[in-house]
Parts: structure tokens; C-alpha cells; sequence
């Protein structure tokens, strides 16, 4: 054997050598970028679960229906992580000379668990269709020790008969 066929074997005992060191290589990198994404999805989602937070939607439908009929239909998400307690949701509605029309008052006597809704009664009253309203709409509730109070006003657009409002309330409750 010469000199230049032993270098030659060399090489590809080499080479030979290489190719499952490069396989090797590139399991662990995808072992660790598999790693990697794996604890950060697991830190996303003990955020969004763990952190105490309060994340409330306030939804306010307005339907004008036959015969002058007019009705507020109101809920309440819990979109947090806390569960909310004391919820009383107060609703006012006013014509356009600021005369209270309708009122209604709400307490709820369950707590509202996170990710849950609380349907409140709705609000009907006789009213004039091509008149616009405002509807002051006031939600309070408790979270994980806080006290938490909402007020928001809405306007009826006319000439459209039924409109829909929402509302956020978000704190970080630590």
C-alpha cells in the first residue's frame, strides 16, 4: 500500500467519522430549539392563567322592536384570572332633554368565575323610535380584594335600531 492510498483511507475513515458527528450535531440543536420553545410556551401560558389579573367585558345591546319597544340587554365576561364578587350593575336611560326614562338596578347573588359571563336581566321600556337615547350604563364589582367601579355612557344612533356596545375593564391585581 503506498503512501498516497493510506492517506487516501484516512480521509474517508475521516469522513466515514464526520457524517455521524454532523447527525449528532443536528439532533441537538433541534433537541434544544424544541427545548427552548417548550418552556416558553409553558411561561406564556402560566402568564396568562397564573398572574392574577382582572379583565372584564361589559356588553350593552340596544334593540328598538315593534309597537315603540325598547330593550338593553346587558352581560358581563370575566375574561381574568380572578373570580369576581359583588357585582351590581346599575343602568339609566335618558332622552334627548336629559329625562330619565328607564332605570334599573342589578345585584348579582353569584360570584362570576373566570372565563364565565353573567347575564343581567334586561331593561324594557315603551319609548319614541326616531328619538336618540342615552344609556349610562355603572358596574361594580369586587376582584381579589379590590374594588373595582365602571361607569360608561352610550347613544343610541339613529336612524339604526339595534346597536352594540362594549367596554373593557382591565387591572392587574397583585
Amino acid at each position: 500500500m503506498t503512501s498516497q492510498q493510506t492517506h487516501r483511507h484516512g480521509r474517508q475513515a475521516q469522513e466515514r467519522l464526520a457524517v455521524p458527528t454532523l447527525r449528532r450535531r443536528l439532533r441537538q440543536r433541534r433537541s434544544r430549539t424544541a427545548a427552548v420553545l417548550v418552556l416558553s410556551l409553558a411561561v406564556i401560558v402560566a402568564a396568562v392563567l397564573l398572574i392574577p389579573r382582572t379583565d372584564v367585558t361589559i356588553t350593552v345591546w340596544y334593540n328598538e322592536g315593534l309597537l315603540n319597544a325598547i330593550n338593553v340587554d346587558t352581560k358581563i365576561s370575566n375574561d381574568g384570572t380572578t373570580t369576581l364578587t359583588g357585582v351590581t350593575v346599575h343602568i339609566q336611560v335618558f332622552n334627548a332633554s336629559d329625562k330619565l326614562i328607564a332605570e334599573q338596578s342589578f345585584e348579582a347573588n353569584e360570584s362570576v368565575p373566570m372565563f364565565r359571563s353573567l347575564p343581567v336581566p334586561n331593561l324594557g321600556f315603551q319609548g319614541d323610535q326616531r328619538q336618540e337615547y342615552r344609556l349610562l350604563v355603572e358596574v361594580t364589582f369586587l376582584s381579589n380584594g379590590h374594588s373595582h367601579v365602571s361607569s360608561r355612557t352610550y347613544h343610541s344612533q339613529e336612524p339604526v335600531l339595534n346597536s352594540y356596545f362594549t367596554a373593557k375593564v382591565t387591572a392587574l391585581d397583585l
